[in-house]
């Protein structure tokens, strides 16, 4: 009964802490906020006031050269739910996004008092992206339908990142079905929409503004080798070869199922190289990381290197047997040499035996002459 009712009391004195605890004393987690803002016909819509309200916190703040702006939201829990208002001269937008970490939200202007989806009688024009993301070098493709389906010429109006408007006219079918592709060749954010006009109705509709990112795509390779007790030199390079590119080394010490990161570096000219002291010894697989930028994709190294970390024991045994083998190859130098005397001496008698026999020939052949004539 006692301990009832000493939990009882606890638990009413934890109540009582928790009521009298200031609002403040709550831990309140961070919400990054980003996205980009566009003027009706595409482009970045520079310096526009955006307010960014979630949570209870309401942050203010203006677009950079690029339409892009960024706020930090505090707020008490997630995920939360974030409206973002966008404003310039004579245009407003407003977007909505729920999350928690970081949130992207993307507005697109209007002119005050009119809509951003312009459309007469139900006539109106849809358009889609395959991707949000593509690679220098690919292709985006863009698909569309007019509504009501028809035969009628669409204009594609699309804004490259340096703010060149490309304008292309294609035709839907009887559907009301059109499709288009462009290649990408410009890393940053493009955007695109789309106009249509119905020559029977003289209606015209233009569809929301879509945008997609453009990024370098990177290929790198990695080599690794043991250059003492407990020391790694891990390199490689990137293509195409950039200088300055972070790369993150990951090291595996169970065959590749965990990976940690435990180095980094940056290229030189494409080039990276690194040496990393480990306190392991062993089999370690290693590779390498790229992460992902604004206008780079994240990348990892193709495959993984193996290398075989040495302890101080059997860097002492490598050294023993290098000077064996030192030894051993002055040996077998000498036994050639000696083998070489050896013939040499050899051909020397062979050579030798004949001629004596020859010279005792002739001095016998001599000494019956000379007793012949006496």
């Amino acid at each position: 009964m006692d301990r009832v009712v000493r939990a009882s009391l606890l638990i009413l004195v934890l109540l009582l802490l928790l009521r009298v605890l200031p609002e403040g004393a709550y831990a309140m987690i961070p919400v990054e906020v980003y996205g980009y803002v566009y003027m009706p016909n595409g482009t970045p819509a520079i310096g526009a006031q955006v307010e960014v309200a979630g949570g209870g916190d309401v942050r203010v703040t203006t677009t950079n050269e690029k339409g892009f702006y960024e706020v930090t939201l505090t707020v008490a829990s997630v995920p939360v739910r974030v409206t973002v208002k966008a404003f310039a001269p004579g245009y407003a937008g407003m977007g909505e996004a729920e999350g928690e970490g970081v949130i992207r939200v993307d507005v697109y202007l209007s002119e005050q008092g009119g809509t951003v989806f312009p459309a007469s009688g139900g006539f109106r024009v849809n358009i889609s992206l395959d991707r949000q993301e593509y690679y220098i070098g690919e292709r985006a493709v863009i698909q569309g339908v007019v509504e009501p389906s028809m035969a009628t010429n669409v204009t594609l109006s699309i804004v490259t990142p340096r703010g060149t408007i490309i304008e292309v006219t294609v035709r839907s079918d009887e559907t009301g079905f059109f499709e288009h592709s462009i290649e990408v060749n410009e890393v940053g954010t493009w955007t695109i929409y789309a106009r249509a006009y119905d020559p029977m109705g003289h209606r015209e509709a233009k569809s929301r503004v879509l945008s997609f990112e453009a990024k370098m795509r990177l290929y790198l390779e990695i080599y690794g080798e043991s250059v003492g007790v407990g020391r790694v030199k891990v390199q490689g390079k990137v293509l195409p070869p950039l200088g300055g590119i972070p790369v993150v080394i990951l090291a595996s010490f169970d065959n590749g199922r965990t990976w940690l990161p435990i180095a980094n570096t940056t290229t030189r000219e494409g080039y990276y190289e690194v040496e990393i002291e480990l306190t392991v010894a062993g089999r370690v697989l290693f590779k390498a990381y790229i992460p992902p930028t604004e206008t780079m994709a994240g990348v990892e190294s193709e495959g993984f290197c193996e290398v075989v970390v040495s302890t101080q024991e059997e860097e002492r045994l490598k050294l023993e047997v290098k000077e064996l083998r030192e030894r051993v190859t002055m040996l077998t130098q000498e036994i050639e040499t000696i083998r070489s005397e050896i013939e040499f001496y050899r051909q020397i008698a062979l050579i030798g035996i004949p001629l004596s026999l020859l010279l005792g020939i002739a001095l016998a052949y001599y000494l019956l002459r000379k007793m012949g004539k006496t």
